[in-house]
């Protein structure tokens, strides 16, 4: 699994900003790196990010507290 880097969270962050985005759905879960990002920068805009997850096991692995303390920052 892999996770996004900390460029294309800025990327992201900047083109939801750039349309207005408020709502942003994703499909496939991992361990939510990019789903926190996503809901970090919609939420500026007043939004929120939905995901939906297939795999039991992944769905258990991004549900648990403090999973990913690395995330990168959206700025």
């Amino acid at each position: 699994m892999l996770n996004i880097t900390r460029v294309t969270a800025q990327f992201m962050a900047h083109m939801i900003g750039a349309v207005g985005a408020r709502d942003i759905p994703e499909t496939g879960t991992a361990n939510a790196c990019s789903t926190l990002s996503l809901a970090d920068a919609v939420a500026l805009n007043g939004g929120q990010a939905s995901t939906v997850g297939m795999a039991p096991f992944m769905q258990a692995v991004a549900a648990k507290p403090g999973i990913n303390p690395s995330r990168p920052p959206v700025y």
